[in-house]
């Protein structure tokens, strides 16, 4: 869509409107439990910017992972944070003068199915589907331009159609689902679920479309060995994609598959040890992306300890060994999105924290961070803050 088509849509708007369906129910004893939020209007839509700034107190979620510090820093080599370092940045938006007439679609709706209401005394089949239970959640809202190019059926449907990415109607997009089948649920021995989550955004910016999508899904399951000794395992596969306008040369497609096990052993309801080992195989699939690709192996031992909720220590250690490949050409962006912020060969990452109710109000909180990254030196973050809370 031109320039000069976006004005004549906004010459062309001139009414308004807004619309709202809200509509909730409980059948059979609670069996099935839905609510639902429609809601449909016109309006405008203001073009952003988007800037990072420095945090002055270095508690921001964003870093830098560019290479030349003496030139310009560009919006696509900010990242989400994964470990404390000695600079972060927040992210922030600067609204500008143009606006878009849009048409807004919002859609909330959680589900929840629990068998177990109307099958708590059944036995054979019937008491095999009283063990499973469905939550379900979804909001979206998506905003298209007002033109005559759009067909009147995307007006009222809420959901993306088609290629998101390439659809050029689509002003603003944000979608979460999740979604989760237990298995035994309640049951302090032996249980499951089976997670389903789908993430997907775009953002209008004066740079162009920022387009964003993550999917993951895959079992869990969980074993109460003996008493305190915990065994929970799973498998995730995984998508994850970022396509900008303003540099495709950092956009990646990434498939991943990944299984994470973990035992624990809690004593006397106040210390948890844990011991877990995990394993990743990550590859930026399209070629004309890249072609990169991961495997990390990781192990990781985790030491928490909580006294009557005044006091809390713990202390985390883990070790990674990855082997990444860019013979294509490097992507920095798809390299952190795969690496988590780590390094190709060796990796140490440690963290010990305390916290200590000093009062009703007022709360301690020490933490220390350290990391040795691939060929990287050591690196020691800490914090010290005090909370009062009101």
């Amino acid at each position: 869509m031109s320039e000069t088509d976006t004005a004549i849509a906004n010459q062309e708007q001139k009414n308004y409107y807004l619309g709202r369906i809200n509509y909730s129910f409980n059948v059979l004893k609670g069996l099935i439990k839905s609510s639902t939020l429609y809601e449909l209007g016109a309006g405008r839509e203001q073009k952003e910017q988007i800037v990072y700034l420095v945090s002055p107190n270095n508690t921001g979620n964003y870093v830098w992972i560019g290479k030349d510090p003496t030139q310009p820093k560009q919006i696509q080599d900010f990242v989400p944070l994964t470990y404390t370092v000695d600079t972060s940045y927040v992210r922030s938006y600067i609204t500008t003068p143009q606006f878009y007439a849009v048409n807004t679609n919002t859609l909330n709706e959680v589900l929840n199915v629990t068998p177990a209401t109307l099958l708590h005394k059944a036995k054979g089949f019937g008491k095999m589907i009283s063990k499973l239970s469905l939550t379900s959640n979804l909001q979206l809202t998506k905003k298209i331009y007002a033109n005559k190019d759009v067909a009147l059926s995307d007006y009222f449907n809420p959901f993306p159609t088609g290629n998101t990415s390439k659809d050029t109607n689509i002003v603003t997009l944000n979608m979460n689902s999740r979604n989760s089948l237990y298995i035994n649920k309640l049951d302090p021995k032996v249980g499951g679920q089976f997670d389903l989550n789908y993430t997907r955004g775009r953002t209008l910016l004066t740079a162009g479309l920022e387009n964003r999508l993550t999917r993951t899904l895959g079992p869990t399951f969980r074993w109460n060995i003996y008493k305190q000794l915990n065994l929970q395992s799973s498998y995730t596969n995984g998508l994850k994609v970022s396509e900008d306008d303003y540099d495709l040369t950092e956009a990646y497609h990434i498939i991943s598959n990944e299984t994470t096990t973990e035992l624990s052993y809690l004593f006397k309801g106040a210390m948890r040890l844990a011991a877990s080992y995990y394993y990743g195989f990550k590859s930026n699939k399209e070629y004309e992306y890249g072609g990169q690709f991961a495997v990390i192996h990781t192990v990781a031992l985790d030491f928490k300890y909580n006294r009557h909720n005044k006091t809390t220590l713990g202390a985390k250690v883990s070790y990674s060994n990855i082997g990444y490949g860019d013979a294509a050409y490097v992507n920095n962006q798809a390299q952190y999105a795969m690496l988590e912020g780590l390094e190709n060969g060796n990796n140490l990452v440690w963290n010990v924290s305390f916290e200590k109710r000093l009062s009703s109000a007022i709360q301690l909180i020490l933490t220390y961070d350290g990391r040795k990254t691939g060929g990287d030196k050591v690196i020691n973050t800490a914090h010290a803050e005090i909370r009062a809370i009101f």
